[in-house]
């Protein structure tokens, strides 16, 4: 799942239905976001990560040059771009068989891009855009 900004909320409503699950499949979280102070859920998101096996979150901050709070490697300062996207997919135990991208329009379209240049086919690519 990629989330821009605000579209991070109906991703979070998939991992809070998830953490019901008894036998939950992976699931990858990658959040880009302005700066640390924008990330919407971000408490409860780390909380969800710790507590949920098979849950990663990778919180890509992209005009904010100061480094992850958390001192987590699993975060980004730069733009989420086809490397990056690449970069995270590589990390990932398996491919995956869905693939949600919500945000606004130029992320989406962006983001749906990085994800096909890295390997994803496009049928497992479902989005949620918003803004003109």
């Amino acid at each position: 799942m990629v989330g821009g900004g605000s579209g991070v909320a109906p991703l979070m409503s998939m991992i809070r239905q998830r953490a019901e699950l008894h036998d939950a499949p992976p699931m990858t979280l990658v959040y880009s976001s302005r700066s640390w102070n924008d990330v919407i859920f971000r408490d409860e998101l780390l909380q969800h990560e710790r507590e949920q096996d098979g849950l990663r979150v990778f919180f890509v901050i992209t005009r904010d040059n100061t480094s992850s709070p958390y001192n987590r490697s699993a975060d980004f300062v730069k733009r989420l771009n086809s490397k990056l996207t690449g970069q995270i997919l590589a990390s990932m135990t398996g491919a995956p068989e869905t693939c949600f991208v919500c945000g606004n329009n130029s992320f989406v379209g962006g983001t749906a891009g990085a994800l096909i240049d890295s390997g994803i086919p496009s049928e497992i690519i479902r989005t949620e855009r918003y803004g003109g």
